[in-house]
Parts: structure tokens; sequence; C-alpha cells
């Protein structure tokens, strides 16, 4: 239905929208040479990582001896690189950092990831959806409350962020007791 369960099918989903793809139920009716040739790539992708893996498994073991300091570094230059050159912009460098002190300070933090990536591929459909909505009843919010299927929906969403707030509240309260 094109809504992202995990972290992998965001991503995907994000990719798919940055090209202008639809991802949805339609996708495999307005895009099907796209899927297929995606699945034939992946199925080679498969066969040639088996084989790279098979043949290559000792030096890949030797890559982990490779010590933090010298492979961060790499790996940064690396990003940074293929920031700069997917539109040739330095604002695409300072994202990059920018982003990725914020992912540093929520892995601090000890914030999950996920939702945040679901959240960010997410918005933009709520929005429209949201604003067309509105539109439809006239700007009177007070429609959405009026069917008891959206109000059921909207009290299962406060239940499940309650639930959610004691159960994390109890489980601190163990910690610490």
């Amino acid at each position: 239905l094109g809504i992202p369960g995990d972290v992998a099918s965001a991503l995907l989903i994000g990719g798919l929208m940055i090209h202008g793809i639809n991802p949805g139920p339609m996708l495999f009716v307005t895009n099907a040479p796209l899927v297929y040739t995606i699945f034939a790539a992946l199925f080679v992708a498969n066969i040639c990582m088996l084989v790279l893996e098979y043949f290559g498994m000792r030096l890949f073991v030797k890559v982990l001896a490779v010590k933090k300091y010298a492979l961060l570094p790499i790996i940064v230059i690396l990003c940074s690189v293929g920031a700069f050159g997917s539109g040739n912009r330095v604002f695409d460098c300072i994202c990059l950092m920018f982003f990725g002190i914020y992912g540093y300070f929520m892995w601090c933090l000890r914030y999950p990831l996920g939702p945040m990536i679901i959240g960010f591929i997410l918005g933009p459909m709520a929005e429209t959806n949201l604003r067309r909505a509105i539109m439809a009843v006239d700007g009177n919010v007070w429609a959405f409350f009026q069917r008891p299927i959206a109000v059921f929906f909207f009290l299962a969403a406060i239940l499940s962020v309650v639930v959610t707030i004691l159960q994390n509240r109890r489980g601190k309260d163990r910690e610490k007791g």
C-alpha cells in the first residue's frame, strides 16, 4: 500500500519517490517494466554476491582487522565525495554533515532511527492528504470526528501513545528500583 513497515522499505519507497515513481498498489500496473527490471537486477546481484563471498571470504575477514580510526575518515570522505558529486553543490556536503551530527546525537540519546525515517517518508504524503481532506469538508476539522470509524482510529492512536509512555515510565522505574 506504499506504507513502509521498517527502515529498509522506507528507504526503498523514498528512492522510488525521488525518481517520480508513486509506490503503492498500482506500482506493478503503471511501472511494470521497471519493477521487473529491478527484480532481475536483484537476482543477478544475489548470484554475483554468492560468487564474490565464496571466493573473497578470506580477504573480507582481513577488512575487519582495520581499526576504526583509519576506516571512519575514509568513509566520511567517500560520503562527502558522493554527496558533492550527486549535484555538484557544497550545500549537499553541508546537509550531509548536519544530518550526520543530528544522527549521532539521536544515537547518543538512544532515539530510534526507524520512526524518524518512516516519518520523513510518510510526512509529505500525510500532509497532502490532510490538506485534501480539510478542503473537502470546507475547513471544518470537527467533520473528521462525526464518523464512528474515524473516532475509533483517533482513540486507538491516542491509546497507543499513552500505553507506550506508561510502559516506558514503568521500565525506567524498574531500572531505578
